[in-house]
């Protein structure tokens, strides 16, 4: 987005960004991911509640996203390029947020924020983004948008939603959708490649096949004070200061919170008999 990268944008938190990456980066490198587990190299399985922030809500190798990725790049359109998948992209969203029908599909977050700045007339930074699950966050006219979750009161008075997309790729695209036309001559969403166009595509195809794990419960964690459940989100009901001691031990535990306090943790659509209860116990012990 030419020209807008710092336009409208106040400065970023960049004491939140440095303790999620030092959390994220204690996690020893992985191998492979296959559901919601992932395998480092000495054959340790974790199990994931982290799910990217949503964005791999669906399981890690989801149904069928491999196979159309891969014909895309067999034709060679790799490259940032228009293409139709930025059109149905934006279709599809507008389908499934029909009080929001005007999309703009950015290349990041940041580049999200800029547009978002550019449609309000004022500066804004990502805490100005109303997150459902961060409870101290005032409400505004900027929402966040995980999946799964509807919240017709939370979306009242809001302008701009910003949906978080099931697809976990790097380079995803960010999603904008405005409840009220652009001004004239407002920017076309930016060119992304097809082959992440068409991933994020066939991931919200997907969202029709989630099912949620046969052993869930919106009560799976009651008793369980130092956190709070809303569906299959999980967030920390705790103080901040203890949130990496936390992620700490549910890591050494075999399990993977979002690195991010308050998170949202995310409660996986599969688990053994033996993974539930060793998610649950660790619930249950901490943070103490």
């Amino acid at each position: 987005m030419t020209g807008l990268e710092n336009r409208g944008l106040k400065s970023r938190n960049y004491s939140a960004i440095v303790n999620i990456m030092q959390l994220i980066n204690l996690l020893p490198p992985i191998k492979r991911a296959r559901g919601y587990r992932l395998y480092d190299y000495n054959q340790r399985v974790y199990l994931d509640l982290y799910q990217n922030g949503g964005r791999a809500i669906l399981g890690h190798r989801a149904f069928r996203l491999t196979t159309v990725m891969k014909d895309v790049i067999s034709r060679g359109t790799i490259f940032d390029l228009p293409s139709i998948y930025m059109k149905r992209l934006e279709q599809a969203l507008c389908r499934r947020f029909p009080e929001f029908p005007y999309v703009y599909l950015a290349g990041s977050p940041d580049g999200a924020l800029s547009i978002a700045a550019l449609y309000l007339g004022r500066e804004i930074s990502s805490s100005d983004i109303c997150d459902p699950f961060e409870r101290t966050k005032r409400r505004g006219d900027i929402l966040k948008s995980y999946p799964f979750v509807k919240d017709a009161q939370a979306e009242e008075g809001v302008s701009v939603l910003m949906p978080v997309i099931p697809f976990a790729m790097g380079g995803s695209p960010a999603a904008v959708c405005f409840r009220h036309t652009p001004p004239e001559g407002f920017p076309l969403s930016e060119v992304i490649s097809p082959v992440i166009l068409a991933g994020a595509l066939r991931a919200l195809h997907n969202m029709k096949n989630y099912r949620q794990a046969d052993w869930f419960k919106e009560d799976l964690l009651k008793g369980k004070g130092g956190w709070l459940q809303r569906g299959i989100y999980i967030t920390a009901n705790f103080e901040e200061s203890l949130y990496a001691e936390v992620f700490k031990s549910f890591l050494e535990g075999g399990a993977l919170l979002n690195p991010g306090y308050p998170g949202p943790s995310i409660l996986p659509a599969e688990a053994s008999p033996g993974e539930l209860k060793r998610m649950v116990d660790l619930f249950s012990k901490y943070p103490g």
